[in-house]
């Protein structure tokens, strides 16, 4: 820039030079300075001192059309368009429904030597095995037989243990369930819990 010491100087880093012009013009003005950011991430400096070298650099970057260094173009469209070196956040992901099962098979202390499945559980696994492409849509959790069932417990309490059992994501509607603990909503009858099923991921009805 022009009558400063650093724009005849080769040697120093544009974003550097950059900032440092920028600072009279910017430094005893935070809102000028902050307008010019367009990066909502940053918290908005609240005195000139709070001003730093990187917000200014980023005030140039922006007032520059988005590029700071010539040879490293900068998309302003982009969210990290005003600070290249910032790491991209993690992309979150959206509960799904848990779905809590028994095993397929287990056994029974009760009954020594003998094999067991759960009925209503096997109807449910044979709805997921039907249509795959819908169950992909659940966390399917499964579950030992034997008591306490932890997991299960850590999610509804312990008076709530018997499977199968839909745990409703935060954005379903309170309505599908027939139990609620700590604010988590759940569906433990099997054919609430099939409805449940049709209504939020498109499962086929259960014939009346």
């Amino acid at each position: 820039m022009p009558g400063t010491a650093d724009s005849a100087n080769p040697t120093t880093p544009l974003p550097e030079a950059v900032a440092r012009a920028l600072t009279a013009a910017f430094a005893a003005d935070p809102a000028t300075a902050r307008a010019a950011i367009a990066d909502p991430l940053q918290p908005p400096p609240a005195t000139p001192a709070e001003v730093s070298a990187r917000d200014l650099a980023l005030a140039a970057a922006a007032l520059m059309g988005g590029r700071v260094d010539p040879d490293r173009p900068i998309p302003t469209s982009d969210r990290l368009a005003t600070d290249p070196d910032r790491d991209a956040l993690p992309t979150e992901q959206p509960m799904r429904d848990r779905l809590y099962l028994l095993d397929p098979s287990f056994t029974d202390p009760a009954y020594p030597d003998r094999t067991f499945y759960c009925r209503d559980c096997i109807t449910v696994d044979g709805l997921l095995a039907r249509f795959p492409d819908k169950a992909t849509m659940l966390e399917v959790i499964r579950i030992p037989y034997s008591r306490p069932r932890e997991q299960v417990i850590a999610v509804v309490g312990e008076a709530h243990q018997n499977l199968p059992l839909l745990v409703l994501s935060a954005n379903a509607d309170p309505a599908l369930a027939d139990g609620r603990h700590d604010g988590t909503y759940f569906v433990s009858d099997l054919k609430g819990l099939l409805h449940a099923l049709h209504v939020r991921h498109g499962f086929p009805e259960a014939h009346p």
